[in-house]
């Protein structure tokens, strides 16, 4: 599902509307290359192992959205897009939700994140009578130079790989992001105290690995279903 929503933009960007700000500039916000690693459909399911050990989790996804949100104002029109899809793990019960922006369209709130030139994409993480939190696990444009301190857990892509061996698994141009402390999609007893975790994520895939760096654990993907 694809919508397209027009608002002024000197509404959302409160404070950068000035009488000296530039325009009749257009500037485009899309997914491109990254949507391959990240946007999911229903149908999709993943099969992880934990390493070591032989415990296995299924995630599948069941819900799914993308917009394309076009804001326009003074001459300037600015397009970006984002998603949301959710997904349950059978071994632990939760849900996860990935995505970027705000479930419903406009949000003033917003308004700073749309001047980023980052794109930042995180989980959330809930059950009945237990919400997880949110951690941020995708930065786009791909740029290991480049990295996100935040309040919730800092985030750097740190490799980049044209080739990556996982259960036996070939996969190509595999992005690895890591986590000073993370706390979510972690079904471990470490996880949820968390630590520092490296994600490996692999085009038309997704996650392939999660890795903790400090302790001897990772949860590794043996069998896959994607449906973008």
């Amino acid at each position: 599902m694809k919508k397209v929503i027009y608002i002024s933009l000197c509404i959302l960007f409160i404070a950068g509307c000035k009488d000296d700000d530039p325009v009749g500039w257009t500037r485009y916000e899309y997914l491109d290359e990254a949507r391959d690693y990240i946007y999911f459909k229903p149908g999709t399911w993943w099969v992880y192992k934990r390493v070591p050990g032989e415990e296995l989790d299924t995630i599948e996804v069941f819900d799914s959205w993308i917009d394309t949100v076009k804001l326009i104002g003074d001459g300037n029109t600015l397009y970006y897009e984002h998603l949301e899809w959710k997904a349950k793990s059978k071994l632990d019960n939760y849900t996860y939700t990935f995505g970027r922006g705000p479930t419903i369209l406009p949000d003033p709130t917003y308004a700073t994140d749309f001047m980023i030139t980052r794109k930042q994409y995180g989980w959330s993480k809930s059950r009945p009578g237990n919400y997880g939190g949110e951690r941020r696990l995708f930065l786009y444009p791909f740029d290991t130079s480049w990295y996100a301190p935040g309040s919730v857990s800092d985030i750097q892509l740190v490799n980049m790989l044209d080739q990556t061996l996982i259960q036996n698994q070939l996969y190509y141009d595999t992005k690895i992001y890591e986590l000073s402390n993370d706390g979510t999609f972690i079904y471990d007893e470490l996880g949820r105290r968390g630590g520092r975790v490296q994600y490996y994520w692999a085009p038309h895939v997704g996650i392939i690995k999660r890795e903790h760096m400090t302790k001897n654990i990772s949860w590794e993907l043996v069998e896959s279903h994607i449906v973008q």
